[in-house]
């Protein structure tokens, strides 16, 4: 394992205490396994339904596929063919809660459309989804779908 510098290990100490103080300050915000019926239907916060991807992973798909400048939209559409699944969205988790070196939410779907037709999947072809992604994009079992708050909502 490679020493850090005396700079590098302060800036990794200054890191980790503020990801701790979010976790204590943004509890109610982590990512779940479960929806809570608190947040089921359009009128509540907004959450994803999905994988966490780290920016590394994303451009290294990007790379390997040659994607010019709208690469978000890009991977969109290649991840959406490649699994099957036309809605797949890359969405953004809050900030102050998202998993380390996450940079993104390959999102199946989120509360406030969940349930409507092509999003209200059976369990098993959800799963199918779910493992065709992680396949796609060379993620480990360990790799599983949460719901996760939109960076978009206010803080409290």
């Amino acid at each position: 394992m490679p020493q850090l510098s005396k700079p590098e290990y302060d800036e990794a100490v200054i890191r980790a205490r503020f990801r701790a103080e979010m976790a204590v300050l943004y509890a109610h915000r982590m990512p779940m396994d479960q929806l809570p019926d608190q947040y089921r239907g359009p009128n509540t916060l907004k959450l994803h339904f999905g994988i966490p991807i780290s920016d590394d992973l994303l451009m290294k798909y990007v790379e390997q596929h040659g994607y010019g400048v709208d690469i978000y939209g890009a991977v969109e559409e290649q991840l959406s063919a490649a699994v099957n699944y036309p809605e797949l969205r890359l969405e953004f988790p809050f900030p102050e809660t998202k998993p380390e070196n996450c940079g993104a939410i390959l999102a199946l779907y989120n509360n406030h459309n969940m349930n409507t037709a092509m999003r209200n999947l059976p369990e098993e072809v959800e799963v199918e989804i779910i493992n065709s992604m992680k396949q796609e994009l060379g993620l480990g079992e360990i790799a599983r779908p949460q719901w996760f708050f939109d960076y978009m909502i206010p803080r409290e």
